[in-house]
């Protein structure tokens, strides 16, 4: 991953790395093309995944984000594959904090916690009209900036309600076990077919974890 630092995608300029997933690394990137200054996150598929499957799951990350324009999720601002063959998404960078961390750092009280509480629930239902799910709602999914904003992050396993059946199964047979077992409703460690209804879960869990401060499941 190291090696990385430097690469040029287009207009952009890899600098460091922000962090690794289960699909890729998220690099931060300068706009170095003279046309105006900017900064953004760049996510690399991870050589592992670059098979038939991968690329395709990480394209459909692409696609599904190019369906989404709403203040509170990170939008996608361009795409495109690296000189070693490498799909690539260009990301807003969103300088914050994992949610749980702000609500802590800020000894947020239930009023205030339930006003940002709500901003997740706005972008999360921009989704679900979009027919997306994102399959994996935590608290380092969903970064609060400094200004208060919330912002979205991640759908590299999200689906689309309205898939093809084929696509619905390959989908389930690459992401299936993609999720954070402590956020995941039931239907998803059974792996069963999924609505809506599994992020209403995540949320619910994350709600009782940013008012309560520990984990509806946590002993004591």
């Amino acid at each position: 991953v190291a090696g990385l630092e430097g690469l040029e995608l287009g207009p952009w300029r890899l600098t460091h790395p922000l962090g690794q997933g289960g699909m890729g690394s998220v690099w931060l990137a300068r706009r170095v093309d003279g046309r105006f200054e900017g900064v953004a996150a760049v996510k690399l598929l991870h050589l592992a995944l670059h098979g038939t499957e991968g690329q395709a799951r990480f394209r459909r990350e692409g696609s599904l984000l190019a369906r989404l324009t709403h203040p509170g999720i990170a939008r996608l601002l361009d795409a495109g594959v690296t000189p070693s063959g490498s799909p690539y998404l260009v990301l807003e960078y969103v300088d914050g904090a994992p949610i749980d961390e702000y609500v802590r750092n800020h000894r947020l009280t239930i009023p205030p916690c339930v006003r940002l509480f709500q901003q997740v629930l706005a972008a999360v239902g921009h989704a679900h009209a979009a027919l997306i799910v994102h399959r994996d709602l935590k608290p380092t999914n969903i970064l609060v900036t400094a200004a208060g904003t919330v912002k979205l992050l991640d759908f590299g396993i999200a689906r689309l309600l309205d898939d093809q059946p084929g696509d619905r199964a390959a989908l389930t047979q690459e992401g299936g076990g993609a999720f954070t077992p402590h956020y995941a409703a039931p239907e998803q460690v059974r792996h069963e077919p999924l609505t809506t209804a599994v992020d209403v879960y995540a949320l619910g869990v994350l709600l009782y974890q940013l008012l309560s401060g520990r984990h509806p499941t946590a002993a004591g």
